[in-house]
C-alpha cells in the first residue's frame, strides 16, 4: 500500500495561492537589513525556502544577485521575476543544493521551522562564505496592542488549533545546534489600529 502521508513540500504547495494574504514584510526592513549587512552591488544572497519570492524581491535592490530556492513549483510560479534573481526548485532538506558561487549571506523568511538543522548545516558549508551570516526574517502581530486579545479570540477557532503550536520563528535553536549564535537583532514595526467589531460585522 502506498504511503499517502502528505510531504512537507505538498503541504507547502497547497498554501501557495493564499500567500498573498499573509502579513507582508515592511519595505523598510530590507533597507535596514542592507545597512546592517553592508550589502553592495557585488553582494550575493541565498534565499532558502523562498516561497513566492517576498524576501528575494525585497532584497534585490540592495545587492547584486540572489539565488532563491524552494521545493514547491506552485510557490515559485507565484514569484515575480527579476533579472538578478535565479529561482531554483529544490527541496533543501533532501537535495544538496550548491549555488554557482559562494554567497555573502543566507537569508530565510518565515520558513526556519521547515528547515532541518542538518540540512542547514550542509547548505551553509556548501554555499556560505567564511565570514557570512544566516539571517532569519519573520512577521508577527505585536501582542501589546489593545485589540490583540480580541483578535486572538476571534481567529483561533479558524486555525484548527495551529495557533497554539509553538514555533521558533527566530531559529535560535536550529542555528545554535549547527554552531551559529545570535549576533544582532533588527525589529521593524508599524502601529495598527484594528476595529474587531467591524471585522466581525
Amino acid at each position: 500500500m502506498a504511503d499517502t502521508t502528505p510531504t512537507t513540500i505538498t503541504l507547502h504547495s497547497a498554501q501557495a495561492r493564499y500567500y498573498r494574504y499573509r502579513t507582508p514584510y515592511l519595505p523598510r526592513l530590507f533597507s535596514r537589513l542592507a545597512q546592517r549587512l553592508d550589502l553592495t552591488a557585488e553582494s550575493t544572497l541565498l534565499d532558502l525556502c523562498c516561497g513566492s519570492g517576498e524576501v528575494a524581491t525585497g532584497c534585490i535592490r540592495h545587492c547584486g544577485h540572489i539565488y532563491a530556492v524552494d521545493g514547491s513549483a506552485e510557490m515559485l510560479a507565484q514569484a515575480p521575476r527579476a533579472e538578478r534573481i535565479d529561482y531554483i526548485q529544490a527541496d533543501v532538506n533532501d537535495e544538496a543544493y550548491k549555488a554557482p558561487e559562494l554567497v555573502d549571506h543566507i537569508i530565510i523568511g518565515r520558513a526556519i521551522h521547515w528547515v532541518e538543522a542538518d540540512s542547514l548545516a550542509r547548505l551553509a558549508r556548501a554555499n556560505l562564505k567564511e565570514d557570512g551570516r544566516i539571517i532569519i526574517c519573520s512577521t508577527c502581530w505585536g501582542t501589546e496592542a489593545a485589540w490583540f486579545a480580541d483578535y486572538q479570540r476571534l481567529t483561533t477557532p479558524y486555525k484548527g488549533g495551529l495557533g497554539q503550536r509553538q514555533i521558533d520563528t527566530t531559529g535560535a535553536g536550529t542555528l545554535a545546534s549547527i554552531g551559529f549564535s545570535a549576533e544582532d537583532q533588527l525589529r521593524v514595526g508599524r502601529r495598527l489600529l484594528v476595529d474587531i467589531d467591524y471585522l466581525i460585522g
